[in-house]
């Protein structure tokens, strides 16, 4: 099964500091981190819990994943997949198409990626 999530807007630069802090932290993590004293009510969702959510708790693992993004995300992207095979959310043998480079390039290329995964649904 085919699904499509949204993502939220945000407003904060990737850093190697942070990508490599998230990398640490892994896929139960909660991001963004806050600013100031520990305050568990302005931590975000971890990618665990979204993954999670998306494919109904495991019960509809993932096929098929693109990954789009800059070298930075990319980097995280690729540590998280094993966690998230791990919690059974994506499929041991998954197809992984990974999508990077100019921004133009890279909507051409997942506008492609999602109109092939809608033709494999039908």
């Amino acid at each position: 099964m085919s699904q499509i999530a949204e993502i939220e807007d945000y407003d904060a630069r990737l850093t190697r500091d942070l990508a490599d802090r998230m990398i640490a932290g892994g896929v139960t993590t909660r991001w963004p981190r806050p600013p100031g004293p520990r305050r568990p009510d302005t931590y975000g969702m971890h990618p665990g819990a979204e993954i999670a959510s998306i494919t109904r708790y495991a019960s509809e693992p993932m096929e098929d994943v693109a990954l789009a993004g800059g070298h930075l995300y990319l980097d995280v992207m690729h540590a998280f997949l094993e966690g998230f095979r791990a919690m059974g959310a994506i499929e041991p043998e998954a197809r992984i198409v990974e999508i990077n480079g100019p921004i133009g390039l890279m909507r051409r290329r997942l506008r492609a990626w999602l109109l092939e995964e809608r033709g494999r649904a039908q």
